[in-house]
């Protein structure tokens, strides 16, 4: 028979996994600036980080982000495929972001993945 502590300590391991934790937010802006003058993407599913080659962010949950037209990473953390998408984020606005296009390449032998951004009620 298990004592009570292994149950707790199994129960507590249980909703750590199962439940979903904090979201992880990256923003370009200064804090404090109004929700109705940035734009956020944030989709169930998929993690996110601005393309810049030259730095290696980490990815985020959540993209707080000023106005504008950028090119996004994304990867889907449970099979590890990674994507670029273009969007065009307007202030005051959800977006998500779904997998329009995965196709083969042979010059570098692996799949492309492509995203779309789309506006969430």
């Amino acid at each position: 028979m298990k004592s009570i502590g292994t149950c707790r300590l199994t129960l507590a391991l249980a909703l750590a996994f199962f439940l979903p934790g904090c979201a992880s937010v990256f923003k370009n802006h200064e804090a404090g600036l109004p929700a109705a003058r940035v734009a956020r993407l944030k989709q169930t599913g998929l993690i996110f980080r601005l393309y810049e080659p030259d730095l290696n962010r980490p990815m985020t949950d959540v993209l707080s982000l000023t106005p504008g037209e950028y090119m996004l990473e994304f990867q889907l953390p449970s099979t590890g495929e990674a994507g670029k998408a273009r969007c065009v984020l307007s202030a005051g606005k959800t977006y998500g972001l779904r997998i329009s296009e995965k196709r083969y390449l042979p010059q570098i032998g692996s799949y492309v993945i492509l995203g779309l951004c789309f506006e969430t009620p």
